[in-house]
């Protein structure tokens, strides 16, 4: 999930993020997001990233309430949206857009 080679002391340290977001026009995409810690989503942010691409996350949500399933199909079906809302909904909250539709 996610590549973890840089930390955010790292991006820090080397702030071409920040650089190619300042140009007119550019905006930056981490795609791969999955998995990367807390602190380096914000770095992150702080750089001008504005999107982040999480889908493995939210696909192993999904994936996680189908393994045990305790219900029938409807409720299981269920259970697996709601699984998925969770995740999206705590990164949302990360990555600062929760109430800006």
């Amino acid at each position: 999930m996610g590549c973890q080679s840089r930390d955010a002391k790292e991006m820090e340290e080397n702030d071409d993020l920040h650089a190619l977001s300042s140009k007119k026009g550019v905006f930056l995409v981490l795609h791969g997001a999955s998995g990367l810690s807390e602190e380096l989503i914000k770095a992150s942010i702080q750089r001008g990233v504005t999107k982040f691409n999480v889908n493995t996350e939210v696909r192993k949500a999904y994936m996680n309430s189908l393994s045990n399933p305790k219900q029938d199909l409807v409720h299981v079906m269920a259970s697996a949206k709601e699984a998925m809302k969770a995740v999206v909904a705590e990164k949302m909250r990360l990555f600062g857009s929760s109430g800006k539709a």
